[in-house]
């Protein structure tokens, strides 16, 4: 599944939290799960 599609239901959720007063930096999810994918993601060309 392309990284993408993990990222924009994150961001929707940061966006109705927001919306329903929830003290939340918005980017900060989708950031974190950046990171996290950038991080733990496999090398294919290093075969």
């Amino acid at each position: 599944m392309p990284e993408r599609n993990f990222l924009t239901p994150i961001n929707g959720a940061e966006m109705a939290m927001k919306d329903l007063g929830y003290p939340i930096e918005l980017g900060s999810g989708v950031a974190a799960a950046q990171e996290y994918l950038r991080n733990t993601k496999t090398d294919c060309l290093a075969k």
